[in-house]
């Protein structure tokens, strides 16, 4: 039988209701004594007593301690005071093994010797360690890493140097695979099936990681931080469905205080690069991941930039290819990103949604105002569009709303559908649907020929921006060569020689150089002529029919334009005003008295070193006429069915004219001459008119090869074609040397019924899109070249391709 247990004592029972009164007080409660003794009421007296000996005793204590001692520095009251008011604490990690490297850092997994547990620490690569921007640089990364206190950032566990003075910092260690894995390892699935589908619950899964990835870039840029490296390689998917954005080594501090504040967050400026003037971070990324803004080094990067960065990650998910080519050089990877030159992603996956491919389109639109406003309404389009509700970035079409509409009430939509079948018979019903078709079919056409206008002028200014840079490229080889201290001292040494055999030095320098530029030029002759203009370098230097030397070595060609930069060829023998170029300089068409062949020159004074500068001579390279290969592309010509035109509209051999400002024919009639050319024939010495000359087009070769190359047989736009695009060139150039590469699209000149110069006689309607090109960076004629690009659509391109038009 079990035995029950003794009563409490008066003294236990007291002790246990002093216990429970200061408790109550440490609630911050004033209980009343004859309520703690309701139950022993024959203690009332003994309580109240020791409770006024420890009030008593209380307030003795207070008075010898610190005020506040039991309250934190921010005003909270403590249980109890604080242990210390500084703590420091060590970790001891081991077991390094390597993990990745990026650019800036290298990971390792190691082993948290005190709390038993792997973790990732990063190190400043030993290339970067002895530069402090580097170093700088990976303390705002860590920084920037540790304070974005959110599930989407891999947490930091601490910041330090290593034994030998290495910087570092550990973080967790994220098991899983990074997202380009994911996506690769899908679409390597996705083409194993016969009927691939965007609704499976892998590809669901994708978007869905994706859209976390949003909110923790929008996370990011609440707190006033853009990332601008953002691609699927530096996104982690973890084992238990955690998606974690990895390396923010180029992330970048723009402020948003006030956005900040609107969400309950702390606007978070690096503490550890207070010292520079500049946001914190250093722009960079992944070339083929970048915004236009971040190529174009622009001073408005924000925000949208990420954005433009969740498109083309999101191009990656949804078609399993880059956007743009990794496998390009930078230069090419830089014009596709600057102009959109990308395939659709429903060209690379039919079976995709308009809607899905509207989404991605939106978040990598050129200018930054056309992306969505913040990466949290990318995330909410994609949101919906995984609930199958209607996204914000797609008009859908009736039927698609008719058919969400159908599979959300399937009891109402068969009621709906009877009806419908009844009232299409009636044929007022049928008049009002065929009016909206028409007004559907009015619109299609409306957008067709602005869409056709925008690929116009698109292509026109991309046309023209690449010439601009290529012709920018023969100048600086050009420079770099005329440079050289070689070529300098054998110009020099050449000066009072009059025997060409003792020139054999700087041939040889000027065929090495004119071999080792092959590749980087579209140059068809390399020549250098001496101070006096004598010839004295060509490459080829041996004729390959005859395997003679070229009669120009030692001619005298001080009478061409490359020469001297007055805007047309002299009488053999004559001088200009000035005698020589002054600065990079392309030629008017010029015959080769070589070989004939009717070219342009791309030429630069060479100067000596000492001060003042003396005059060399000349340096410089031909180019045949229709040999311009960043206008040859044929099967990108034929799958536009656009034709590239590129003609000279300098007047008196100067991009800016030597008339004022007037039409063409009005400048023809004026006393200031066009710029001409003499040419010999027979005893007669005859001037060619060049302004308005076609420089490149489809048919110029065949016209070249076709009769014996003569200056007055190449084609020119007529003073019609002239005086419209005079009218409106000026103001765009302008416009280009305000705004450089920025200069609007929508304001290149379009051309309705335009005259095609092969084409006189021709009757059917011409739309062309003409493009000014400006060397962006250069000042003067070398700033405005001259040129005009051109780019044709016939109307029965429409239906053929530019090279049965062309023939």
């Amino acid at each position: 039988m079990k035995q029950s247990e003794p009563p409490l004592s008066n003294n236990e029972i007291l002790e246990t209701l002093l216990d429970e009164w200061e408790e109550a007080l440490e609630r911050g409660e004033h209980p009343d004594p004859k309520v703690v003794c309701r139950e022993h009421p024959q203690l009332l007296a003994e309580f109240i007593a020791k409770t006024e000996k420890l009030v008593k005793l209380e307030g003795k204590l207070n008075k010898d301690q610190p005020p506040n001692l039991l309250f934190s520095p921010s005003g909270k009251k403590m249980p109890e005071p604080l242990p210390c008011h500084v703590i420091h604490w060590r970790s001891q990690v081991d077991r390094l093994e390597y993990h990745a490297h990026g650019g800036l850092g290298i990971v390792f997994r190691g082993f948290d010797r005190q709390l038993h547990r792997d973790v990732a620490v990063k190190f400043v690569r030993e290339r970067r360690r002895q530069n402090p921007l580097d170093v700088q640089r990976f303390r705002v990364e860590a920084e920037i890493t540790s304070r974005l206190d959110h599930p989407g950032v891999v947490p930091v566990h601490g910041y330090g140097l290593s034994e030998n003075g290495v910087p570092f910092y550990a973080m967790r260690m994220v098991e899983g695979q990074t997202l380009q894995q994911c996506i690769d390892e899908y679409h390597r699935r996705l083409r194993e099936k016969s009927d691939p589908s965007e609704s499976s619950v892998e590809f669901r899964k994708l978007l869905a990681g994706f859209i976390s990835v949003c909110n923790t870039i929008e996370y990011a840029h609440n707190r006033g931080v853009i990332n601008c490296d953002i691609k699927p390689g530096n996104i982690m998917l973890g084992k238990y469905g955690e998606t974690v954005v990895l390396d923010w080594g180029c992330a970048k501090y723009v402020g948003s205080a006030g956005k900040a504040e609107s969400v309950g967050e702390e606007s978070l400026k690096p503490l550890s690069d207070t010292n520079s003037s500049e946001p914190s971070g250093i722009t960079g990324g992944t070339p083929v991941y970048m915004s236009p803004e971040q190529h174009a080094q622009s001073d408005e990067i924000g925000p949208a930039s990420d954005i433009y960065g969740l498109g083309v990650t999101l191009y990656r998910l949804i078609t399993g290819q880059p956007a743009f080519s990794p496998d390009s050089t930078l230069s090419k990877i830089r014009e596709a990103v600057l102009f959109g030159k990308y395939r659709k992603p429903t060209e690379v996956c039919p079976w995709l949604s308009k809607a899905l491919e509207a989404i991605c389109l939106k978040a990598m639109a050129l200018a930054p105002e056309d992306r969505y406003a913040s990466s949290a309404e990318l995330a909410r389009d994609l949101e919906r569009y995984l609930a199958d509700e209607e996204v914000n970035a797609y008009v859908e079409p009736v039927s698609r709303r008719v058919a969400r509409l159908m599979r959300r009430h399937r009891g109402v939509s068969q009621v709906l559908l009877l009806s419908t079948l009844i009232l299409i018979l009636v044929s007022s019903v049928f008049a009002v649907v065929m009016a909206k078709s028409a007004a559907r079919e009015a619109y299609a056409r409306g957008q067709a020929t602005q869409m056709r206008n925008l690929s116009l002028q698109l292509s026109a200014r991309s046309a023209a921006t690449s010439m601009a840079l290529r012709i920018n490229d023969a100048w600086r080889v050009l420079e770099i060569e005329s440079s050289m201290k070689v070529l300098q001292d054998e110009l020099i040494r050449v000066q009072e020689l009059t025997d060409e055999a003792e020139w054999d030095t700087v041939q040889q320098w000027l065929t090495q150089r004119a071999k080792l530029r092959e590749q980087a030029t579209d140059a068809s002759t390399w020549f250098l002529c001496d101070a006096e203009g004598r010839q004295i370098a060509r490459y080829p230097l041996i004729d390959t029919e005859t395997s003679d030397v070229y009669d120009s070595i030692g001619e005298n060609f001080a009478h061409r334009d490359y020469y001297h930069g007055n805007g047309r060829d002299l009488l053999i023998g004559q001088r200009g005003e000035p005698f020589h170029i002054e600065q990079v300089h392309i030629s008017a068409v010029y015959q080769s008295s070589n070989t004939s062949d009717l070219k342009v020159a791309f030429s630069i004074p060479v100067w000596s070193e000492e001060t003042p500068r003396q005059f060399l001579g000349v340096l410089g390279y031909s180019v045949e006429l229709g040999r311009f290969a960043v206008l040859q592309d044929e099967s990108e010509q034929e799958s536009l069915q656009q034709i590239p035109v590129l003609v000279d509209l300098r007047k008196n051999g100067h991009a800016n004219g030597g008339a004022p400002e007037q039409t063409a024919v009005a400048a023809r009639a004026d006393s200031n001459p066009q710029p001409r050319m003499f040419v010999n024939t027979g005893d007669v010495i005859n001037a060619v008119d060049l302004y308005g000359v076609v420089l490149q087009h489809p048919r110029l070769n065949t016209l070249l090869n076709g009769v014996k190359p003569d200056l007055k047989l190449l084609p020119k736009l007529d003073d019609r074609m002239l005086g419209l695009i005079e009218e409106s060139r000026r103001s765009r150039i302008e416009q280009i040397r305000q705004t450089g590469f920025a200069a609007p699209t929508r304001d290149v000149l379009l051309v309705e019924h335009f005259q095609d110069p092969f084409d006189m006689d021709a009757t059917g309607s011409v739309i062309a899109a003409c493009e000014p090109v400006c060397v962006v960076g250069r000042e003067g004629d070398a700033f405005n070249t001259g040129w005009l690009v051109i780019i044709e659509e016939f109307e029965s391109l429409r239906s053929s391709s530019p090279t049965r038009r062309a023939q």
